[in-house]
């Protein structure tokens, strides 16, 4: 089903292109995709909308015949894979060194934007539970001081569509992409003990 609605529903081809701003009013920018990918990490001052840095998230689900992983994304459109506008998209001719796109992930992927949210909405008919991303912004009408904070959010709903138990393991994959040319850079432990700085 190939659908785009009045209200900013895109599904399959139609969601391949879709890259939903995230971040505060002029404090650089990262992108949520139609499939659930990140994208167009602006973080230096200046547009770079072909940044796309190794990162994904991803699901193992432990169950009585076997595990199961996906990267908690949908299909990769092809423009990526055989694209060559751009140093960072240079195409499969190099193996595509840096990208995560042989992973196995979700089999659909449906975008829906209400702003200041996007929410993608993951399926796959061999996976147990469907999985919900949902971005945002710092956005208060009214008040640019908060609405143009350094910050954004990724919320992962996991939803369990089965009558049985389902043991599910998340996790979280980056390369340093803060680090710029050769330098003492390195990844820190939050103080909180949750998450990571990247230093």
């Amino acid at each position: 089903m190939n659908r785009k609605s009045a209200q900013g529903t895109y599904s399959e081809s139609r969601n391949s292109h879709v890259a939903f701003p995230l971040g505060g009013i002029g404090a650089g920018m990262f992108c949520l995709e139609g499939t659930g990918a990140m994208s167009h990490f602006s973080l230096r001052n200046a547009p770079d909308i072909t940044h796309e840095p190794l990162m994904f998230s991803a699901v193992c689900v432990k169950d009585s015949e076997g595990s199961l992983a996906r990267v908690l994304e949908g299909p990769v459109p092809d423009w990526k894979v055989f694209s060559h506008r751009s140093d960072r998209f240079v195409g499969p001719g190099n193996g595509l060194f840096g990208k995560h796109y042989g992973l196995p992930r979700f089999k659909e992927s449906v975008f829906d934007s209400k702003f200041p949210f996007g929410t993608v909405e993951l399926r796959d008919p061999k996976v147990p539970v469907d999985v919900t991303i949902t971005g945002w912004s710092p956005f208060i009408p009214l008040n640019a001081d908060d609405s143009s904070l350094p910050a954004a959010g990724l919320e992962f709903t996991f939803t369990n569509h089965t009558d049985r138990s389902v043991e599910l393991v998340y996790s979280f994959h980056a390369a340093h992409f803060m680090e710029e040319g050769a330098g003492n850079h390195r990844v820190i432990r939050a103080e909180s003990g949750n998450g990571f700085v990247l230093d």
